[in-house]
Formats: C-alpha cells, structure tokens, sequence
C-alpha cells in the first residue's frame, strides 16, 4: 500500500513540473512574440509628417522596405519566432540585433542589455591601434596583461573575431566596425555563441609582448561590476591630450611653445554647469590677449549629440580671419554623427585641414533616431527618422583626412600624440 502511494505521489509529482515546464515555456514563447510583434509595429511604421525643412519624418524607420526587403523580413521574423524555445533568452537578443544590423545604418541599432547574461564578460577589454589589437583595460588580477598585443581569443584572431562579430553590429564603414568590435568580444553570449568558451568556462587568451614568446592564460567570466586598470596607469604612459579632462564636453588649452590654442570638443552636449556659447566667449576673450598662430579643434573622441551647439565656435573662428588657414580639426574613429557634420562645416566655410585618422562616421547619414521598449524583455531597439545628406561632392563611406596621422602602440607607449603633432608642424 506504501509502495503504491508512493508510486502515486511521484506520478503526480513528475505531472505538476511537467505541467509547471509546459506552462513556463508556453509562458516565455508569449512574451518573446509579445516583444517581437510589438518591435515590428514600431520598427516598420510608416510616414508621419513633414518637418519646417519640408523632409518626410517617420514614425518607424525611415526608408524601411529599402532596407528591410518585406520578403525577407517577414521571413526573418517568422523564423525567429519558431526558434524561440531553441534559444536562450540571450540568443534571442544576438539573432534581433542580427536582423538590425542586416540595413548597416550605424545609428539603427539594438542596445545591448545589461542582464540575460551580456553582464557577464572577460576580465580584459581590448583597443585596436594602427598595427594591432591590445589589451586596453584589465582587472587588478590580470593587470600583467595590459599593453600586450592580443593575437588570438580562443582560436581566432583578432582579425577572425571581429569578421565573426560584425553580424551583430551596425556600421557604415569598417572604421566604425573595428572601432565598435571590440565591446562585443568579450560578452559571453557571444564568445558561446561562437564557441570559444571552453568546457571549464574559460576563454584561452594568447598575448604577446614587445620582443617577448608568446603567453596564454585562460580568462573566467565574472559580471561587469569591477573595478578596471587602464594602460596609462598600469605602465604609467603620459596621457595624450585628447585622454585629459574625460568627464568633460569641452574643454581648452593654450600651448605656448607652438601658439596653439587646442579645443577639445569631446561631446556635442551644451553642459548646463558652463553652456558652450559661455564657455567659447570665455576663452576668445582669453585668446584675444595671447598670440595664436594656429587653432587646434579636437573631435577625435566626439559621438555626436546636438548639430547646432556648434555654432558658437563657428561664429568665433569665421570672426577672426587672421587664422584662416591655420584651422585644423582632428578627426579619428570615434568621430561620429553630429561630429562628422561639425569637421565637414569646419573644413567648408572656415578652410580647415582634418588630421588624424578615417572618421567613424559617414558623411551623409540616417539619424534623428527614435526609440522602441519591448514591454517583456525591456530591450530598447534604436531606429532612425531622417537622412541628413553629405554635402556636395562628399558623399562617400568614410571621411578622409587631409593629413594622415593614425596612432601605433609605438605611438601610446612614448607617450606621443601623432594627430596633434601633425597639426603643429603643418605649414
């Protein structure tokens, strides 16, 4: 009788998880198609109005069937529906940002979360420099590897890795890629997905110092909430000019050995603690009482923001025709959207020369984004409204700079600042 109740018990038992396994997973395909259908609405809306400029602005993104082909797109979604109980909740978020990225409009894009695991990363972040691939960043424990030179992530190189990455990141040119790569190699769902994690859970880094054998050491992962040691203290390298004063959008300096007044225009962001047209009224009125042969403006680290909070330095600069032609902007991989209009402007109506390295940015661009939350997953997908267009004679993948000057890990190492160094020998 005991055995039987038993018995009986277990069955019962065995059929309330089973039930409770049915619901759960019939639960979670539901809120997946939930956020599926809720992104399709947003993303292919159609035609809303006109703007003052008479442009078309959209409610979804704009030009959608010319990237998105109806046929294929349905198909897309279609499948990725079906595959909902095959994938992890994190694989669902990489096959999306795929879909996304397919249109390659860099500002057009899903936002990584910071949960279904992508909060869990390598102990290391990496930075791609003219001549290879280093390790940027690393926590106290892996502090020895910062500085080295990567040459494989499991078993691909850096090259390998970031092709195999570039499906799920949204770029116009491949400065933006390699520049926007690096983030993505060390989050874990990726590097499962690719399957170089290993069966402990490591990932095999192989590095390479200067003149030194090869070193590999197997990375765990641990979430992203760490305290991280940069290359400039770890080897105590001088920080290049456009390193300094991170924390704010712009910022000046006077440089007395070569008369340069350098403007670092690092956000396209009016700081309300000192707005930018106070701040550029500050430092002409500075200027005016000092010799300048030449103007430096620094757009290497500006993503863009607001095109029109320029304007100020613009005025100020056309104000002062002693310095046309001696007006130089510095430009490089994460010069980006509003800054790519700025250096364009800059280089049209005041002469400027762009130095430095190929923006990350494309000339005429679709921005002006928008934003979707699916109710479920709570991802944001970006999307953008508008196409701003090159101007004249300038529409093409990548800016170009007049005068080339990328950076080596030769370059971070002494300590030198070639873009800059470049501006003040010019003419």
């Amino acid at each position: 009788m005991r055995t039987r109740c038993a018995l009986l018990l277990i069955v019962c038992w065995t059929g309330v998880l089973f039930c409770q396994s049915t619901e759960s997973q019939a639960s979670r395909q539901k809120r997946w198609e939930q956020d599926i259908d809720a992104f399709v609405r947003a993303f292919s809306a159609g035609v809303g109005a006109r703007d003052p400029l008479g442009n078309l602005e959209t409610r979804g993104q704009v030009d959608f069937e010319r990237f998105y082909p109806p046929r294929q797109f349905k198909a897309e979604i279609a499948a990725l529906k079906q595959s909902v109980s095959a994938r992890s909740d994190a694989e669902m978020v990489l096959e999306l940002s795929r879909i996304v990225a397919n249109a390659h409009i860099a500002h057009t894009n899903v936002e990584i979360p910071r949960s279904m695991g992508f909060e869990r990363v390598l102990p290391v972040q990496f930075r791609w420099f003219s001549d290879s691939m280093i390790v940027w960043l690393a926590t106290p424990d892996y502090k020895q590897t910062i500085g080295l030179r990567v040459v494989k992530v499991g078993s691909m190189t850096p090259e390998e890795l970031e092709k195999a990455v570039a499906q799920f990141i949204s770029f116009e040119n491949d400065v933006w890629l390699r520049w926007n790569s690096t983030a993505v190699m060390t989050m874990q769902p990726v590097l499962q997905m690719l399957r170089l994690i290993d069966a402990d859970g490591c990932v095999r880094l192989t590095l390479s110092g200067r003149g030194e054998k090869e070193l590999t050491i197997k990375l765990p992962f641990a979430e992203n909430q760490r305290a991280w040691i940069g290359v400039f203290a770890a080897l105590q390298i001088p920080f290049p000019m456009n390193f300094r004063q991170k924390d704010r959008n712009y910022w000046y300096r006077y440089l007395e050995d070569s008369q340069t007044a350098y403007v670092n225009f690092g956000n396209c962001v009016d700081d309300p603690r000192q707005p930018f047209a106070d701040f550029v009224r500050a430092m002409m009125k500075d200027l005016d009482m000092k010799p300048v042969r030449r103007v430096v403006v620094d757009l290497m680290r500006n993503g863009g923001g607001n095109s029109d909070v320029i304007h100020p330095l613009m005025d100020a600069l056309k104000a002062h025709r002693q310095w046309k032609g001696q007006i130089f902007v510095l430009i490089g991989p994460e010069t980006f959207s509003a800054a790519v209009m700025a250096a364009l402007r800059m280089k049209d109506e005041l002469h400027a020369t762009l130095v430095g390295e190929a923006a990350g940015g494309k000339p005429g661009f679709y921005g002006f984004p928008g934003f979707v939350t699916l109710p479920n997953s709570q991802l944001v997908i970006r999307f953008t409204t508008k196409y701003t267009p090159a101007p004249a004679g300038m529409d093409r993948p990548v800016l170009i700079p007049d005068i080339p000057a990328s950076m080596s890990t030769a370059d971070l190492f002494a300590g030198r600042d070639p873009a800059l160094d470049a501006a003040i020998a010019a003419r």
